[in-house]
């Protein structure tokens, strides 16, 4: 293998023989000229490729695309029918919840048995057995056995010891997915150290601001195919786009990528993007980490009752009208609201605002301005409102909302908060502090005379 590589995957297959029952299995091993009595299902097809070290590298796709077979085949707990992996370093996993874990065992016993497994002498486990404890964070149920423990207790402990044991490659299949927002941000900043260290990492998420934020690159999966590897953002985009397409766009549009993929003169790092060239359905210039994440849905969403009009729908829209909820600074976006009305309401006012997460409203608009013309609406009238903003706000995480009310009530008729979420994800500029961009410029330097006057 290579130097500087961490895994190297070559025309790996997997495939699988469904029987319908045990009798079928058995007069097929018996019978002479051997009759097919059997399913094949194709897991995996064949897909090469590699992850070197020091990167961490995310995989997107579709359930049943084949992510946790490769990922079982890369740890050695499964085998392929076909090709080969090979992988320089010692490996940390976590797969399915609680995998590796004895559940008769307590918390204790189970770090020194995973310890064992991966290679480690009883005292290297006790000198790291504080940072494992400390990092779990889960008390005294560490001497109680995990069948005890909730799935975010477990997910805890799992991730501590293959975090805690410096692995060289660590292997994560969805598992923070189980786990709270501290402990997933405590988990990430971990992640990050052992980046820093050469630890290569290779996880799965369905999480698309997870695998912008902190991957190297992204292999999008497809019925066990490698559709696409390349940037993360460009990745994650296409993933949210296609998934969002009809099964026809879908399906086309992976046809045109595998062949795009497999024509591809991959670099160094297995990096391919569209050709400005190419005649294709599939959008050639991504915007840089503009994409709908569905995770990102707010949990502190409230609703008011309705007096006659009412808020149906709130989407965020990009410039190409696809509906987002992940944008990078600077770029601008609408909010479309929907409507319906019940009765006959006379000179209405719309508002829409976005807040931050202490809920301090940024910005907002308001429809009809204060000059303009009154509104009227009849029963039974749907209709749609578009608030457009500039790309103002810096990185964080914002929340929409939106009232209704007549100018001569003080009162609102419909109102909503927090009904869905806006992140706005790191860029590279870091010469902006604050909430939102007010700038109009760099900011200018003047060294003053020799007299010192200004």
């Amino acid at each position: 293998m290579r130097e500087g590589i961490a895994i190297h995957a070559s025309r790996v297959e997997k495939t699988y023989r469904l029987y319908g029952s045990p009798v079928d299995r058995l007069i097929e091993s018996i019978s002479i000229g051997r009759p097919i009595r059997h399913e094949e299902i194709h897991a995996l097809k064949p897909l090469s490729f590699n992850i070197f070290k020091g990167e961490t590298v995310g995989i997107v796709g579709r359930n049943g695309s084949g992510k946790s077979t490769l990922l079982q085949i890369i740890c050695g707990t499964l085998e392929p029918s076909n090709g080969r992996v090979e992988v320089s370093g010692r490996i940390g996993a976590l797969l399915e919840l609680g995998s590796g874990f004895n559940p008769e065992f307590t918390g204790i016993e189970n770090i020194y048995m995973n310890g064992s497994i991966l290679g480690l002498s009883t005292r290297e486990i006790d000198a790291r057995m504080d940072d494992i404890l400390g990092f779990a964070d889960i008390g005294g149920f560490v001497r109680q056995p995990v069948r005890t423990y909730s799935s975010g207790m477990v997910v805890r402990l799992a991730f501590s010891v293959q975090a805690c044991i410096d692995p060289e490659i660590l292997v994560i299949d969805e598992a923070l997915a189980v786990g709270d927002e501290i402990f997933q941000k405590k988990c990430f900043n971990r992640l990050r150290e052992l980046k820093e260290k050469g630890t290569s990492i290779l996880f799965v998420s369905h999480s698309a601001t997870s695998i912008v934020q902190h991957c190297d690159r992204a292999i999008m999966l497809d019925q066990g195919n490698v559709r696409w590897i390349g940037r993360p953002d460009v990745t994650t985009t296409l993933y949210q786009r296609l998934n969002n397409s009809s099964e026809r766009i879908w399906s086309k549009s992976l046809i045109q990528l595998g062949q795009r993929l497999t024509k591809a003169k991959l670099n160094s790092r297995d990096q391919y993007s569209p050709s400005d060239q190419e005649d294709t359905d599939i959008p050639e210039r991504i915007d840089n980490s503009v994409f709908f994440d569905q995770d990102l849905r707010p949990e502190s969403y409230q609703q008011y009752p309705d007096n006659g009009i009412k808020i149906e729908k709130v989407a965020i829209k990009d410039s190409d009208n696809l509906t987002v909820n992940t944008l990078p600074p600077k770029k601008g976006f609408t909010i479309r609201f929907k409507y319906s009305c019940q009765k006959e309401l006379n000179d209405v006012v719309f508002s829409c605002h976005i807040s931050n997460q202490s809920g301090v409203r940024i910005c907002g608009q308001i429809y009809p301005g204060t000059a303009s013309k009154q509104v009227n609406f009849r029963k039974g009238d749907i209709f749609y409102i578009s608030f457009k903003f500039e790309g103002g706000l810096l990185p964080g995480l914002y929340f929409v909302g939106g009232g209704i009310r007549t100018r001569k009530a003080t009162d609102f008729v419909h109102r909503v908060l927090d009904i869905t979420s806006l992140r706005i994800i790191n860029s590279q500029d870091t010469s902006l502090i604050g909430l939102c961009n007010m700038s109009s410029g760099s900011p200018l330097l003047e060294m003053a005379g020799g007299d010192g006057k200004e």
